[in-house]
């Protein structure tokens, strides 16, 4: 078992005694504030065996995603990281935090699709890991118990209505894009937890916003406005609304997939989500 204190000690800069404290915890990673020397920093290390993504090269790819990222603004800078544990250590982020209210908020939402067209123009050093919504489907759906299977045809009819639409060029996606992964500091818009980033449709960014964040009209049409720069046309509406329904039936399978590894409050947090999820995915066409 991980012990932080030990491993702030190793890992955070600095020469005084580390205080730590736990802030969040995942099925994945545990993430932690420590003060040290008189400064913050995040640290976030793993609760399960680490594997980096098959598509290391010279450095592993959620380490070039931070540095691009990093070098935009983007997101935290690196203080330190071991990447072949898993562990990571950035600075912390002074700044508000979003609510629901600010999420639905005209101005913000313009906010979020311009910073979601920076995302997008992140180019990490190749070569790149790449991931289509039907790829998440497949990955959770192997680890989940019921696999949601009656969701299981009208997944295909969404990829089936999105591969009928005009293509699109993939972009880098952060893949997790929700307001608690947001931080308004005086620096901008800062984003937190990179470790789902791939390659993908554009789209599935915009929907994961409007998903997790329980969004409609008219934030749907200003989102895709504000990072279109233009009226959105019916293709984008469309895409833009499977893509919602696909998200949302990630989530779902996310939750059935990790629910054995979350707090109880966690788990009943996910369950409680779930009954969100599964509503919109029962709702007609």
């Amino acid at each position: 078992m991980l012990d932080p204190e030990d491993l702030a000690r190793r890992w955070v800069p600095g020469r005084g005694k580390p205080l730590v404290q736990l802030v969040a915890r995942g099925p994945g990673n545990s993430t932690y504030r420590v003060r040290r020397d008189g400064l913050n920093y995040a640290m976030r290390l793993p609760r399960t065996p680490f594997a980096p993504l098959p598509v290391d090269a010279e450095a592993p790819w959620e380490q070039r995603v931070f540095e691009a990222a990093a070098a935009a603004h983007l997101s935290p800078p690196v203080s330190n990281a071991d990447p072949a544990s898993g562990i990571l250590v950035t600075e912390w982020v002074r700044g508000r935090p979003w609510t629901q209210a600010s999420a639905k908020d005209p101005a913000q939402t313009t906010r979020v699709a311009m910073l979601v067209r920076r995302i997008h123009a992140l180019a990490p050093a190749p070569p790149h890991y790449a991931r289509r919504p039907g790829d998440w489907i497949g990955h959770y759906r192997k680890r989940s118990r019921h696999a949601g299977s009656e969701y299981a045809d009208e997944s295909q009819r969404r990829l089936a209505t999105i591969a009928g639409l005009p293509p699109l060029a993939d972009v880098l996606c952060h893949s997790d894009l929700h307001r608690l992964n947001l931080v308004d500091s005086r620096a901008g818009l800062i984003v937190l937890d990179w470790e789902y980033a791939h390659y993908s449709d554009p789209f599935w960014d915009l929907a994961g916003w409007l998903s997790a964040n329980d969004l409609e009209e008219p934030q749907r049409s200003l989102l895709l406005a504000g990072y279109l720069g233009r009226t959105p046309g019916k293709e984008h509406l469309l895409r833009v609304k499977c893509l919602m329904w696909l998200y949302d039936y990630v989530c779902l399978l996310w939750g059935e997939a990790n629910a054995r590894e979350l707090s109880e409050a966690g788990a009943a947090a996910v369950a409680s989500r779930a009954k969100v999820y599964a509503a919109r995915l029962s709702a007609p066409p």
